[in-house]
C-alpha cells in the first residue's frame, strides 16, 4: 500500500489586505458633503415656515383691519340714520346727535328695537363704554355692539374700540356757505363734522383707523 504524506500549513498570521491612503479621506468628504445638504435643507425649510408666518399675520391683520373699517364706517352711517330719520319726522335736523360742548360719543345699541342712539357718557376711547362687545344672542348673534363692558350676559369682548367726535359746521365755519349765510345768520348750524375712530391692540402693536365725513342739513 502506497503511504500519503500530509503537509501542515499555519492559518493563524492572516495578512491584512493594505488600503489606500485615500479612503479615510473620502469617508471624511462624504460626512462633509451630508452637514452642507442638510444644512441647505434647513435653510429651506426656515425660510419657508417663516414666509407661511408673515403671510398668517398679515391674514390675520387685514381681517383685524377690514373689521376695524366697517366699525368706523358703520359710526359714521348711524349719524346719517338719524338725520335722516330727523328730516322725515320733521323734527330738528341735529336732535340726538349734537349735545352742546359735549362731543364725544359712542353707539348705544336697542336690541329691541334694533336701532341706534348716541350715548354721550363717555369721554375718550380708553372709557369702558367705548368697548365693543360681539352679542352671543340668539336673535342677533354675532352682532357687534357698544356700550360696553362686555362682562354682562350675552356680550363676549372683542379687542376692538370705538369712539365718535360730532363737532357742528356753523355757517362763519365753512367760507363756501358765505352767500347762504348772509339769510342764516353766521352762527346757524349747517352741518356737523363726524369722526370715528376705532382702535384695537394686535401683535403687541396699537393700531388705529380713523373716517371722517361732513354731514350737512340740505335735504
Amino acid at each position: 500500500m502506497q503511504r500519503v504524506n500530509f503537509t501542515k500549513i499555519n492559518l493563524t498570521g492572516r495578512a491584512e489586505r493594505p488600503q489606500p491612503a485615500s479612503h479615510g479621506m473620502k469617508k471624511g468628504q462624504g460626512l462633509l458633503e451630508t452637514i452642507v445638504a442638510l444644512g441647505i435643507i434647513m435653510t429651506g425649510l426656515m425660510a419657508t415656515i417663516t414666509l407661511v408666518i408673515s403671510n398668517l399675520r398679515a391674514q390675520r391683520d387685514s381681517a383685524s383691519r377690514l373689521v376695524a373699517v366697517n366699525l368706523a364706517r358703520e359710526g359714521v352711517e348711524v349719524v346719517r340714520a338719524i338725520r335722516d330719520t330727523n328730516w322725515l319726522a320733521g323734527s330738528d335736523t341735529w336732535a340726538g346727535i349734537l349735545r352742546g360742548s359735549d362731543t364725544t360719543a359712542v353707539l348705544q345699541f336697542e336690541p329691541s328695537t334694533l336701532s341706534y342712539e348716541l350715548n354721550y357718557d363717555p369721554s375718550g376711547i380708553d372709557n369702558v363704554q367705548a368697548q365693543i362687545c360681539k352679542s352671543s344672542v340668539e336673535d342677533h348673534r354675532g352682532v357687534y355692539v357698544q356700550p360696553g363692558p362686555c362682562g354682562r350676559p350675552g356680550l363676549e369682548p372683542t379687542r376692538f374700540r370705538r369712539l365718535l367726535n360730532v363737532t357742528s359746521i356753523k355757517c362763519r365755519d365753512d367760507g363756501a356757505l358765505s352767500v347762504a349765510c348772509v339769510e342764516l345768520g353766521s352762527d346757524t348750524v349747517v352741518g356737523i363734522t363726524v369722526n370715528s375712530a376705532v382702535r384695537w391692540d394686535e401683535g403687541g402693536q396699537t393700531k388705529n383707523v380713523e373716517i371722517i365725513e361732513k354731514l350737512y342739513d340740505w335735504r
